[in-house]
């Protein structure tokens, strides 16, 4: 019997097979954009191996752990708030108007 953990990731990984196109886009866009910002700190450490007081393996790793933080956060759901009215306010402002 399959543990409940792997359940869940195959259940999660049949819903995002279930928009295939999408999927594809979003993993190559990730490679596209984890590449070029390998390729950018790879030639500002080219130029100043020591740049910000940070060698290139620390730097790759700060930015690498900066897109987790960033993915754990940053979803889908919460870039498409759905506008009702153009009084509607989202929960988390904190406008008092």
């Amino acid at each position: 019997m399959p543990s409940v953990g792997l359940e869940f990731a195959r259940i999660g990984f049949m819903n995002m097979l279930a928009f295939r196109l999408r999927y594809y886009t979003g993993i190559i866009t990730y490679f596209i954009n984890v590449t070029v910002y390998y390729f950018i700190w790879r030639a500002i450490y080219h130029v100043d191996p020591h740049f910000a007081n940070f060698n290139f393996a620390q730097m790759i790793t700060y930015v690498a752990v900066g897109w987790i933080i960033r993915s754990m956060y940053s979803t889908t759901s919460t870039r498409r708030w759905p506008k009702t009215s153009s009084k509607a306010r989202s929960p988390w402002s904190c406008s008092s108007r």
